[in-house]
C-alpha cells in the first residue's frame, strides 16, 4: 500500500534512510518540516507482515537436515536502491500547515507479505514501512528530493510504485514537470527513472562530493506546457 506520510512514520523512515547509503542523508527534522509544508509530499510504502512463531526445539543452521527436509540458506541481501543525491531543504520548507485536502485515497501497490518459513507459524498481522519517496512542489514544477527502499524489499517494485503514485498525485495537483538529480554513474537508478519517462535534461559538473561526481538532471513532462490564449 502506498499512502501519505504520518507523524508516527518518522522513526521508520529515518531508519530506512540509514540503511540506504545512496539515499540523501537528512536529519529527522527535515522530514517533519517537509511533511508540514504545504508544498511538500512524502509517500510511504507499507506492507502487512505476519509475526513468526517458531516451533523449532533445537537451533539448526542453513543447509542442515530437519525432519528429513533440506533447509535452504537465507536469501542474500540486495544492493541498496540508488536514489537522488543529498540535498538540504530550503528555508521555505519550514512553513507549517500542509494542505492535505488534495491527497486521494490510499491505493494498493501490489506489495505482498513475505511467505512463512519452514517450522514457523503465522501470528498477528502488523504493518511495516518498507520504502518512502519525498517530493517538493513549486507552482507547476516539482522535484524528487529523496527515495529509499529497505534492502530486504528491493527488486519487488516498491520504488516504482512510490514513484508512480507520486507522479499521479502531482499531476492531479497541476504539476507539469518533475525534476530529479542522480549521480551520473548510478546506472540502475537512471534506468528506473528512464523507464518511467524521465529524460536527461542537463549535467551539473562536480555537483556531488565524497566522491566528486557529476549529477545527471532528469526531467519528466507529465502535462503539456501551459500556453496563454
Amino acid at each position: 500500500m502506498i499512502r501519505a506520510f504520518r507523524d508516527p512514520d518518522l522513526a521508520a523512515v529515518y531508519a530506512l534512510q540509514l540503511k540506504c547509503p545512496h539515499a540523501a542523508q537528512w536529519c529527522k527534522e527535515d522530514y517533519s518540516l517537509l511533511a508540514a509544508d504545504a508544498h511538500g509530499m512524502i509517500l510511504v510504502a507499507e506492507i502487512e507482515t505476519l509475526a513468526r512463531v517458531s516451533h523449532s526445539a533445537e537451533p539448526f543452521s542453513s543447509g542442515q537436515q530437519k525432519g528429513g527436509t533440506s533447509v535452504p540458506p537465507p536469501e542474500e541481501p540486495l544492493f541498496a536502491l540508488p536514489s537522488p543525491g543529498p540535498r538540504r531543504l530550503e528555508p521555505q520548507a519550514a512553513r507549517a500547515g500542509r494542505d492535505k485536502s488534495n491527497c486521494p485515497p490510499f491505493e494498493t501497490a501490489g506489495l505482498e507479505p513475505r511467505p512463512s518459513r519452514c517450522g514457523e507459524e503465522s501470528g498477528p498481522e502488523r504493518s511495516e514501512v518498507v520504502g518512502f519517496a519525498a517530493f517538493y512542489r513549486v507552482n507547476e514544477e516539482a522535484e524528487l528530493r529523496n527515495l529509499a527502499v529497505d534492502p530486504a524489499h528491493q527488486r519487488r517494485g516498491v520504488a516504482r510504485s512510490l514513484l508512480q503514485e507520486g507522479i499521479r498525485r502531482l499531476k492531479e495537483s497541476g504539476v507539469r514537470r518533475i525534476f530529479l538529480e542522480v549521480r551520473a554513474s548510478n546506472h540502475p537508478a537512471i534506468t528506473l527513472y528512464a523507464s518511467l519517462g524521465f529524460r536527461l535534461h542537463a549535467t551539473r559538473k562536480e555537483y556531488y562530493q565524497h566522491p566528486v561526481e557529476d549529477a545527471s538532471l532528469m526531467a519528466l513532462d507529465i502535462l503539456p506546457p501551459f500556453k496563454a490564449p
